[in-house]
């Protein structure tokens, strides 16, 4: 029989009890550019604070994207490689079994560091692309103060053209 996928759970993106408003966190996420290579996309990220969005004080630490689909996950996991921020590698990358979720966790990027231009986050798609991956040119995000489920989390989205 075919494997089976549960529906995503009950709720919505993103999965948690955190503050998803535009206003609870300055956190937004900007795509710099998303380029084919040989094998794949690479992908730049600025992860910036936008004070005029959200006056509140707080760090960044967590980004997680919205996959749509469980099965997305199950298919498309370890297809983000060779992850760094602003230089710095990491492997902190993990893609959810029972949420459609992918997530990059550790950023602890600073808020003094995102109202002073932010930070890159690069990354290689292996062997796809991300609108093959999200299944749309619009790809939804949340940006978290910390690697729990509460505190502020904005939903906010980029599109790949």
């Amino acid at each position: 029989p075919p494997p089976f996928f549960p529906p995503p759970p009950p709720g919505g993106f993103p999965y948690c009890r955190c503050d998803t408003r535009p206003q609870s966190s300055p956190w937004r996420v900007r795509l710099e550019s998303a380029t084919i290579v040989p094998g794949g996309q690479q992908v730049v990220l600025r992860l910036y604070a936008d004070t005029t969005q959200s006056a509140t004080i707080v760090n960044m630490d967590k980004l997680e994207f919205d996959l749509r689909f469980i099965s997305v996950s199950l298919a498309y996991k370890g297809s983000f490689v060779n992850a760094f921020i602003d230089g710095r590698s990491t492997s902190a990358i993990y893609w959810e079994r029972d949420r459609p979720v992918v997530k990059f966790t550790v950023l602890g990027v600073s808020y003094l560091k995102g109202v002073t231009g932010g930070v890159t986050l690069t990354f290689t798609v292996q062997g796809t692309t991300l609108q093959t991956i999200f299944g749309s040119n619009v790809i939804r995000y949340s940006a978290f103060d910390n690697s729990g489920t509460t505190g502020t989390c904005p939903i906010g989205s980029i599109t790949v053209l």
